[in-house]
């Protein structure tokens, strides 16, 4: 990451899509060389800040590119921190790489993935954990994730931070007390102690919830992989269909249309779910089918979610699934054909160790409704909208560590000099739930992280 962070550089992206035709793109360009640059590119320019100029771009050969709009941040009032200067030009990628070209030409270097973000970070434009909630605008898959995200980004995550914080403070100052008035008598120094351990015991009940919170917002955000499995002819293909409302996967009467994996994108209940519809399973199947039995099996260990689907009134069989029960996986059974069977619709009393059985028919619609309740209800419940803000793995991880710390504290209670310095571990870590640039180095592998989900153009 140190790489990134070359304050005689001066970098360029291309800040807009690069995937088909559009309208307008953008190049961007940041460091001490972009108001040169914008003026060898853009000699018509007045390059005041925040004014935009309409005029032509030119490569080094002075050969006419386009024309467009230019804009220059002047620092410390643009996105990295630095000198910005954005060039607005048509959507044609051949005039995008042309710019583009002329801009590493007249001095700039082509930016990394997240690198003028990062700048901005090392400049004190941005937390982490508001770079994390960009991260999540830029690649939600749910209208929820993008609440989230937008909640994270202009919610004060330091208040909810501030006040467990307090609490550790309080605490502290409860273990204080024995610590510096050692000669006191033992019924006043067993009341501090007794205070401490309790103020902990709030803190901890508060931080579990919020680290519970944050897994279900997590799946709303990151959505789940879901796997149909089950004998052929059950009607998994329907059942895909009918969730997408459109024919995803082909389906007939013969069993055994399915073949290969199916795979597309929904969004269930503000939960985005990657479904793949697979072969069905049965003992002899044909050579080609096989194959696909062979996929469904390997597909169960990358799913989060899976959907074992068979007519109602039908044993289910788990021969070719030894392992059923290992699967670290939610296991949902969906009894189809219900307009055949006569049998109820929605949720039934559980079999095996299904974490719920649900009863639908594909051809007619009921039951799907309730299914999809079941569904959502089975991976997040709670209050999830009324959040602190905080929504990030890395937030999750700091806080389970300073609940470790905190726990260790009420373990020696005590001995209230140990608790005291578990305590300021914890607080510690509370620090980083925000993340200021100062609490990180440069090459601090967390942050390679974090910045290298960016296109180059951010």
């Amino acid at each position: 990451m140190s790489l990134l962070l070359n304050q005689n550089s001066t970098i360029v992206g291309i800040a807009t899509t690069q995937q088909g035709q559009s309208a307008i793109s953008i190049v961007r360009v940041s460091g001490s060389l972009a108001r040169l640059i914008a003026r060898e590119i853009a000699p018509q320019s007045n390059l005041q800040p925040r004014v935009m100029d309409l005029c032509r771009f030119y490569n080094a050969q002075k050969e006419c590119i386009d024309q467009g709009l230019v804009v220059f941040f002047e620092a410390p009032h643009s996105f990295t921190g630095e000198d910005v200067v954005e060039l607005h030009c048509h959507g044609n990628a051949l005039i995008v790489q042309e710019l583009l070209k002329a801009c590493l030409q007249a001095g700039a270097i082509l930016a990394q993935p997240g690198e003028f973000l990062y700048r901005g970070f090392w400049h004190d434009k941005y937390s982490l954990s508001q770079i994390e909630a960009i991260s999540t605008l830029i690649h939600a898959q749910s209208r929820a994730a993008l609440r989230y995200g937008i909640s994270s980004l202009y919610r004060e995550q330091k208040n909810w931070v501030t006040e467990i914080d307090d609490l550790l403070t309080t605490a502290t100052s409860w273990l204080e007390g024995v610590i510096d008035f050692s000669d006191q008598d033992a019924i006043t120094e067993d009341l501090f102690l007794e205070q401490a351990e309790l103020t902990l015991k709030t803190w901890i009940d508060r931080v579990s919830k919020e680290i519970d919170l944050i897994a279900m917002r997590r799946i709303r955000i990151d959505g789940v992989n879901l796997c149909l499995i089950g004998p052929p002819n059950a009607g998994k293909s329907s059942f895909l269909n009918a969730l997408a409302g459109e024919e995803i996967s082909l389906i007939d009467d013969q069993p055994g249309t399915t073949r290969d994996l199916v795979r597309t994108n929904l969004e269930i209940n503000q939960i985005p779910v990657r479904i793949c519809d697979t072969a069905g399973l049965r003992l002899q199947p044909g050579s080609v089918e096989l194959k696909g039995i062979e996929k469904a099996k390997n597909e169960l260990k990358n799913s989060q979610v899976i959907v074992y689907m068979i007519p109602d009134l039908e044993p289910v069989d788990f021969a070719l699934l030894p392992d059923w029960k290992s699967i670290p996986a939610y296991k949902i059974l969906v009894r189809n054909k219900i307009d055949l069977s006569g049998g109820a619709a929605g949720l039934r009393a559980t079999e095996y160790d299904f974490d719920f059985v649900c009863g639908v028919s594909t051809i007619e619609s009921r039951g799907l409704t309730e299914w999809r309740d079941l569904f959502s209800k089975l991976l997040s419940t709670g209050a999830l909208e009324e959040t602190s803000g905080l929504n990030s793995l890395r937030q999750q991880t700091v806080l389970i560590d300073a609940r470790k710390h905190v726990l260790n504290a009420i373990n020696h209670i005590k001995s209230p000099e140990i608790a005291a310095t578990e305590l300021r571990y914890a607080k510690n870590q509370l620090q980083k739930i925000i993340g200021n640039c100062s609490q990180y180095q440069k090459t601090d592998m967390v942050l390679e992280q974090i910045f290298s989900q960016f296109c180059i153009g951010k």
